[in-house]
């Protein structure tokens, strides 16, 4: 182990020689010597090791997670993607919940969480799960990625949200544009009953709702407290929305 700290590469050949050598100790933090190589961000110590058939799923630390937290955390895409190669797991989470996209995602490590998206053998279950979760972030580029595998854009989460509803809550108006020139459901609501038109006005969005308008959202949708996109408008006192809304044939 203290080889590793010392990133003492010859040492760490010598000691490999060793036929009884025990690859995988734990030291006071519960640390193998792999996870506190990737913990160091030690891309070359961690491929010696792994060549040597270091284990590599085992969730060891305090933290209870394994290397591949820890290459995520250093936004090391190369010692991530080495890991990958040699059969982490990216289904673990530690002991705050958190799942190896999770803090990807977190951290906002867009290279990273590209290459747990190739990585995934059941993309379609990664869609299901990501795709509102990403317009909550506002990656575009993750979202680009899900459309070009095909990702169903009117998958709704426990809420009822959709991906373009979280992308107008947000008023992220790239990811709103970008989901229009797709099959998404314009007028799909939310478990309030609340489409992206009303959550546009709600907002006080103009520019978010007239990209709705001109793709045929329906002005005069109600929630469940019977609320149009234009009753919202007037309570916010916001002159360019009412005006676009009336534009539209809003009902008065």
């Amino acid at each position: 182990m203290i080889a590793v700290y010392e990133n003492n590469i010859e040492i760490i050949h010598e000691l490999l020689k060793c036929p009884n050598i025990n690859i995988n100790p734990l030291n006071a933090q519960l640390e193998t010597p792999l996870i506190a190589a990737c913990r160091m961000n030690n891309y070359k110590v961690a491929k010696i090791l792994l060549d040597h058939k270091a284990i590599i799923n085992k969730r060891y630390d305090l933290n209870g997670e394994t290397a591949i937290f820890h290459s995520i955390r250093n936004n090391n895409k190369k010692l991530t993607s080495l890991l990958l190669e040699n059969e982490a797991s990216v289904a673990f989470k530690n002991k705050n919940g958190k799942s190896p996209l999770a803090i990807a995602k977190e951290y906002k490590y867009k290279g990273i969480i590209s290459l747990l998206f190739m990585h995934f053998k059941n993309l379609s279950a990664l869609k299901n799960k990501t795709s509102t979760l990403t317009c909550k972030k506002g990656l575009v580029d993750v979202i680009e990625k899900l459309l070009q595998c095909h990702a169903n854009v009117n998958l709704r989460n426990d809420k009822g949200e959709t991906a373009l509803i979280m992308a107008c809550w947000k008023k992220n108006i790239n990811i709103v544009n970008r989901l229009l020139q797709t099959d998404v459901d314009i007028n799909m609501k939310n478990n309030l009953e609340e489409s992206p038109l009303y959550l546009s006005c709600l907002q006080n969005s103009v520019d978010i709702a007239e990209a709705l308008l001109e793709h045929g959202a329906d002005v005069n949708t109600c929630n469940n407290n019977n609320e149009t996109p234009l009753m919202v408008a007037r309570k916010n006192n916001n002159s360019k929305l009412i005006e676009l809304l009336l534009k539209y044939g809003a009902k008065e």
